[in-house]
């Protein structure tokens, strides 16, 4: 360095460089749409709507996004939730068994299951959705359960405040925050505005936080209102169907040509001339008779490309990293996987199934179980502290096992050497672990009483497999031993 130069950097300092920062023209072309705006400018009402609109288009259109939609719904939620509870001074869990009861019962009574998979779609479709706690008659109509809480689910397009003009920063088209970004109050428009009624209202009707479930992600801070999760896949989608159609249209054209005919003439010599000619029916083996300076040949057709599935993966491959979703997950097709790459590529994808289920049990389900909780009491005039000092442990669906032996195995070692618990053996698979004891506990009571062993009923649910006639419909996985099916 110069002298000139070492004197400016000790008066201005050295300033650090990034290709990134620079401006050539290719630069300059490629992040020409970038800008600083907030989350909450960027995801405005105007770019939300066209976000949806196009979201909720490409799913109904796409069978990708749709089957990628419904696999995450279904790993989220499954069959809904299943809550373990602890009550205080409760040694012998008489009243949380209780209260457990109840919860199951009235939770098939209002379908909070299918609650929270409509709730759990429309965020990743919509990028948001609303519920309301709301009281619902209906559910209490047989007696069989006294607690009317239900939820009313209503989509992104409801919650606006049409006459919100952004000048005040604490609203956010419907929703009102205090100054530390807790929501107050949501305003939700009385008609859904793309409604088939024959008129149309601009009318609000505020409802207070507490009884509001909002269900999105955000992703920056500051951000108010989210945005479909497969955004920046959206293009892509539509690139994968734009060239399978393309594809597919030029196969049925070149499927169309069975042949082509051609002249042997120069380029500036007319050729004989030639008629109409007729359709005729073609006969096997016949022969074909051409005017004279023509030939016949087949039609060659170049559709689909060799590269075609491997365009089709590598884009299905980007889709997926969207949502932390691997191939096989995305195409639902794991022909190309075995056992270790299976278990590998679902790592991620578990993770961000268990991230999911844990935000929804903050934003949703413990304040729904809160609110049912002093409902139940009061319905069921139950002895016990207050809900908020109850302990409430939620349960969900357990994944399924590629090599249940391999995972049983495991299980067993991780057990003898204390690295694991029964309760976490059974929360991988969705179930209570003291339920589950008590059940073991029973069967083994009843096996006793008749004289039965645990070997024993095995060797004959094996022996009663292997006499079994095969009727052609066995779990014969290529070559090896039909495993006798579980039921």
């Amino acid at each position: 360095m110069s002298l000139l130069g070492r004197v400016l950097s000790r008066v201005f300092g050295v300033r650090g460089s990034y290709d990134a920062a620079r401006n050539p023209v290719s630069n300059r072309k490629h992040w020409e749409a970038s800008d600083n705006h907030s989350a909450n400018r960027n995801n405005d009402h105007g770019t939300r709507v066209t976000l949806r609109n196009r979201s909720r288009y490409e799913h109904e259109n796409n069978g990708y996004y749709k089957g990628l939609v419904e696999t995450i719904v279904n790993d989220v939620v499954g069959r809904g939730p299943r809550p373990q509870i602890a009550v205080p001074n409760d040694p012998t869990r008489e009243v949380s068994r209780q209260i457990e009861a109840l919860w199951r019962a009235w939770s098939r009574a209002a379908d909070t299951a299918e609650d929270l998979r409509t709730m759990m779609r429309a965020d990743i479709v919509d990028g948001e959705s609303f519920a309301i706690m709301t009281t619902n008659s209906a559910i209490t109509a047989d007696g069989k359960n006294l607690v009317a809480l239900d939820l009313q689910v209503y989509e992104a397009d409801q919650v606006s405040d049409p006459w919100d003009y952004g000048l005040n920063p604490l609203h956010s088209d419907g929703i009102i925050y205090d100054h530390l970004g807790n929501p107050l109050a949501y305003k939700f428009l009385l008609v859904h505005p793309g409604g088939v009624t024959a008129w149309q209202t601009w009318d609000t009707i505020q409802i207070d936080s507490r009884w509001v479930l909002h269900w999105y992600k955000p992703t920056r801070p500051g951000q108010h209102r989210g945005i479909p999760w497969l955004t920046a896949a959206l293009p892509l989608f539509a690139q994968l169907r734009r060239y399978t159609l393309a594809t597919l249209t030029a196969a049925e054209v070149a499927a169309m040509l069975a042949g082509v005919m051609k002249t042997n003439a120069m380029a500036d010599d007319a050729g004989p001339v030639v008629g109409g000619f007729d359709t005729i029916e073609l006969v096997n083996g016949s022969l074909l008779t051409l005017p004279n300076g023509w030939d016949a040949s087949q039609f060659k057709p170049e559709q689909p490309t060799t590269t075609y599935p491997q365009f089709k993966q590598e884009l299905l491959g980007e889709i997926g990293r969207t949502v932390n979703a691997s191939y096989n997950v995305t195409a639902g097709n794991s022909s190309g996987y075995n056992y270790s790459s299976g278990r590998l590529d679902h790592l991620l994808y578990y993770k961000s199934i268990r991230n999911e289920r844990s935000r929804m049990e903050h934003k949703i389900l413990d304040r729904l179980f809160y609110e049912w909780a002093l409902e139940a009491m009061l319905a069921y005039k139950i002895r016990a502290p207050h809900p908020r000092e109850w302990s409430v442990q939620w349960f969900w669906d357990g994944f399924a096992s590629i090599d249940p032996q391999k995972d049983a195995a495991t299980n067993a070692a991780l057990l003898e050497s204390g690295q694991t618990t029964l309760a976490a053996v059974y929360a991988e698979q969705g179930q209570d672990w003291e339920d589950a004891l008590r059940q073991i506990a029973v069967e083994r009571q009843l096996m006793t009483e008749l004289g039965l062993t645990f070997g024993s009923v095995n060797n004959a649910n094996a022996s009663q497999t292997a006499t079994a006639p095969d009727n052609g419909g066995g779990n014969d996985s290529g070559g090896g031993t039909g495993q006798p099916a579980n039921v």
